[in-house]
């Protein structure tokens, strides 16, 4: 039987044993990548343009567009290099504790593969996004040579309550997906590096908690994560 997309959303188990007994090939889950930080670029743009707001009067209004591309780019080099790169060598490095063997580049794409979920949660934090933030006021910004100004706008703009309601939704629904998301990789380190279930649950678990945690504190924050999950 063919190994599809929904054996690895619902039935990851049985998606990373067959997948295993193939060549490592990364041309699928460096497209998943690639989907992912698209839409986080997209999404990064948009959240950007709060900030560009800020500087729409006066000499200072050129500068929206430059924070706007800042933050698409930022966005998008961050999904690459955080949620793949950085993520599956956190991975492998503590897989090692447990006694993993396995390439790093098995890693990377059994990792790849797990991210499909936070490309969904992604798509749909992007939708909310377009909901919400172009009810959200912004103050505007019209010097930039005083800090205590600077900092009196930036508390407006987080207190807000539609981006403050937009953080916290979005929060709670990147939180869902990355539970997902955790639940695939833990079958995709079992089988990347060879662990048992209960490895590679603890192997998993560590990152991901220190994420929840940081996706928990924004909450009660109010500060933004820019572009994606």
């Amino acid at each position: 039987m063919n190994n599809t997309f929904l054996d690895l959303l619902i039935r990851p188990g049985s998606f990373f044993s067959k997948k295993i007994l193939e060549p490592v090939n990364l041309r699928i889950p460096a497209l998943i990548v690639l989907a992912g930080a698209v839409i986080g670029a997209i999404q990064g743009y948009v959240m950007s343009g709060l900030y560009a707001r800020l500087f729409s009067q006066g000499d200072m209004a050129s500068m929206g567009l430059f924070l706007k591309i800042i933050g698409a780019v930022s966005a998008f080099l961050a999904f690459l290099i955080i949620w793949w790169l950085v993520l599956s060598v956190v991975l492998y490095l503590v897989s090692m504790i447990f006694s993993g063997k396995g390439p790093l580049k098995r890693t990377l794409e059994f990792a790849g593969y797990g991210l499909i979920p936070v490309v969904i949660g992604s798509l749909v934090t992007l939708a909310l996004a377009f909901y919400y933030i172009p009810d959200v006021s912004v103050p505007a910004l019209r010097s930039i040579q005083d800090p205590a100004v600077i900092q009196e706008v930036m508390a407006q703009l987080m207190n807000d309550p539609v981006l403050m309601e937009f953080t916290q939704v979005s929060t709670l629904i990147s939180l869902i997906f990355l539970i997902w998301t955790a639940n695939i990789l833990v079958f995709a380190m079992k089988d990347a590096r060879e662990l048992s279930v209960k490895h590679a649950v603890l192997t998993v678990a560590i990152p991901v908690l220190i994420y929840v945690i940081y996706m928990i504190y924004t909450i009660f924050s109010g500060n933004l994560i820019p572009g994606g999950v």
